[in-house]
């Protein structure tokens, strides 16, 4: 089941023109089908369009936090300034969740990196 719940941690503040994090209220209760396409790289399809007028842009201090849904559409747009906007991105999902691609369960695994950085 989608039991996953996402927190955006900003280590910068953010807004609409650095690529604060947008949302589409509501869009947590639709089906969507996970995979990666190949024209777009996006994750997901909704086999529908979205209209993103509908977007709400939240924006935050460094210290801020977003809480989300795992299904809540949602994306950051490209930082146009030159201020940096950094952030963690942490889930949180119970004990037993599977992978949606192998429908194998994510162990917890401390050999693995907890930290992931993009420059």
């Amino acid at each position: 089941p989608p039991n996953l719940v996402s927190c955006w941690l900003t280590l910068d503040d953010v807004d609409l023109h650095n690529g604060a994090m947008q949302f589409l209220p509501g869009t947590h209760f639709r089906s969507v089908e996970h995979g990666r396409l190949a024209e777009n790289n996006a994750l997901l399809e909704l086999g529908e369009e979205i209209d993103e007028s509908k977007a709400v842009v939240v924006p935050l201090p460094a210290g801020g936090v977003t809480l989300h849904h795992c299904q809540t559409l949602h994306h950051t747009a490209p930082n146009k300034t030159d201020r940096q906007r950094r952030a963690f991105a942490i889930h949180f999902m119970t004990p037993g969740t599977r992978s949606m691609r192998e429908m194998k369960y994510l162990e917890v695994s401390f050999e693995q990196p907890v930290l992931r950085m993009r420059v």
